[in-house]
C-alpha cells in the first residue's frame, strides 16, 4: 500500500491567509482528491478542501478531512456510504462537504475501509458506512449517532 499524507504550507498577506495541502500515493477511486487519475508519485496539491486544516484520517478508498470550522470534507469511494454523501457517482475526486454533519463541531475523525466516525466537541459519536455486521449502527443507510448508553456505564476511549 502507497503512502498518503497531508503536508501543508502556509502563506499570510494583509487579511488574509492560504493554506496549501498535499496528498500523494494510490488515487484510483479519489481518495487523494488530486489531478491525477490513479496515483500521484510526487505531492499534488488536493482540489475542493476550504478553510485551515485541522485534522486529517484516511482508509483504503476514502479520504476525511476537517477544518478550523469544525466541518469534515470528505473525498474517495462512495461505495457502502462511507463518505455519507448522496450522489449519482461512484467516487469523489475532490474533497466535498459533509453537509449532513454542519450543525456539529467536529473533534476527531477516523476512517475505516467501510465506515467514517467523527467525534464531536460535545462528545456526541456519529457514524456513517456500511460494515460487516453493522458495527456502525447505521446499517448502511445513513448517519447514525451514538448515544452513552449505547455503550453502558463503563467509560471508553477512541484512539486512531
Amino acid at each position: 500500500r502507497d503512502a498518503a499524507g497531508p503536508v501543508g504550507g502556509v502563506a499570510f498577506g494583509g487579511r488574509r491567509g492560504t493554506v496549501l495541502i498535499y496528498s500523494w500515493g494510490r488515487n484510483e477511486d479519489g481518495e487523494l482528491a488530486v489531478a491525477n487519475n490513479k496515483t500521484a508519485n510526487l505531492p499534488s496539491p488536493i482540489r475542493g478542501f476550504r478553510g485551515i486544516a485541522v485534522g486529517v484520517a484516511s482508509a483504503r478508498t476514502h479520504t476525511a478531512i476537517y477544518n478550523a470550522e469544525k466541518q469534515i470534507y470528505m473525498s474517495g469511494s462512495l461505495l457502502f456510504g462511507k463518505i455519507g454523501i448522496p450522489a449519482q457517482v461512484s467516487n469523489f475526486r475532490e474533497f466535498h462537504l459533509q453537509e449532513a454533519m454542519l450543525q456539529h463541531r467536529i473533534r476527531k475523525v477516523a476512517c475505516g475501509d467501510y465506515h467514517t466516525l467523527a467525534l464531536t466537541e460535545q462528545g456526541a459519536l456519529f457514524a456513517w458506512g456500511g460494515s460487516l455486521w453493522d458495527k456502525t449502527g447505521s446499517k448502511g443507510k445513513g448517519i447514525h449517532r451514538f448515544d452513552a448508553r449505547d455503550f453502558g456505564n463503563e467509560p471508553f476511549w477512541i484512539s486512531h
